[in-house]
């Protein structure tokens, strides 16, 4: 069902560029290169979210934060909170805008799980490249331990609590390796 919310945001979207259009052709105003990249990112978006592939929801996502900032613009602008110096280029300067923060809160409540997941992904890795590294690292203290002289071995078998969870394990696993031995 969360899935099927998406197209309530891209209508929602959809409905501010059509305002954008009637707006500009009713009173005239000038369309601005950023009104025109929206224009241009959301039937791609939109394409790309009806395709049957495993990233489909990001598009929607990106366009969102792309607009968040201005940098897309899904509406006439004069409506965000802003800072730059003017200029004869009809282009947005990048700020905050109001009406696309709303609707960027309400789409994080709706896909908040699947949100964090992806930003845990993005700055911790996934769960497989994690387990990864966690394994590499306990081999890297299982070779560095073994190399050790037995005295210098029970030093560290003192301080065990000290050492991080890696060492630890790989401490555990030389133990049982000589327990065995013996």
């Amino acid at each position: 069902m969360k899935q099927k919310t998406d197209y309530i945001f891209f209508g929602l979207t959809g409905l501010l560029i059509a305002s954008t259009l009637i707006l500009s052709q009713l009173y005239g105003h000038v369309l601005t290169i950023n009104n025109y990249l929206a224009f241009v990112a959301w039937p791609i978006a939109l394409f790309l979210r009806m395709k049957t592939y495993q990233g489909k929801r990001y598009p929607l996502g990106i366009i969102l934060l792309l607009a968040l900032f201005n940098i897309i613009n899904f509406e006439i602008g004069g409506f965000s909170m802003k800072f730059g110096i003017n200029s004869s280029i009809p282009i947005e300067t990048p700020g905050i805008n109001p009406i696309i923060l709303l609707i960027v809160v309400a789409y994080y409540i709706i896909n908040k799980e699947r949100i964090n997941h992806i930003i845990s992904n993005f700055f911790k890795g996934t769960e497989e490249e994690r387990s990864k590294e966690f394994q590499k690292t306990v081999d890297f203290y299982l070779h560095k331990f073994n190399a050790c002289e037995e005295e210098e071995l029970k030093g560290i078998l003192k301080n065990f609590n000290d050492y991080p969870d890696e060492a630890k394990i790989a401490l555990r696993q030389i133990q049982a390796n000589q327990s065995s031995i013996l």
